[in-house]
């Protein structure tokens, strides 16, 4: 007899899409108007589905800069899941790589 193997496929109770749209609005309500989220990717925590973004320094005059840190999307509730560290971290890191360049 095979051995048959079953795999679960996660349904999100928000999209790829509207998980960026609130990364994006976080990170310019906290991090600064110049940092948007660049791909996402769904990840497990636990038993938290998250998806995750890397934040990135934009601007009209130069490419992306970044990463600066991720951004962590709960893609069932669509809440922001970040600590005051993170921020105050990806704040540090933009305004050094803003600094450099």
């Amino acid at each position: 007899l095979e051995k048959l193997e079953t795999a679960l496929l996660h349904v999100a109770g928000i999209d790829l899409r509207q998980a960026q749209k609130k990364a994006n609005g976080w990170l310019v309500d906290t991090i600064g108007n110049m940092v948007m989220a660049g791909d996402g990717m769904l990840l497990q925590r636990g038993d938290t589905w998250l998806w995750r973004f890397s934040a990135y320094v934009t601007g009209l005059s130069h490419e992306p800069y970044g990463p600066i840190g991720q951004v962590d999307v709960d893609a069932n509730t669509g809440a922001i899941a970040m600590d005051e560290h993170t921020q105050e971290t990806m704040i540090q890191r933009g305004a050094k790589l803003a600094r450099a360049a």
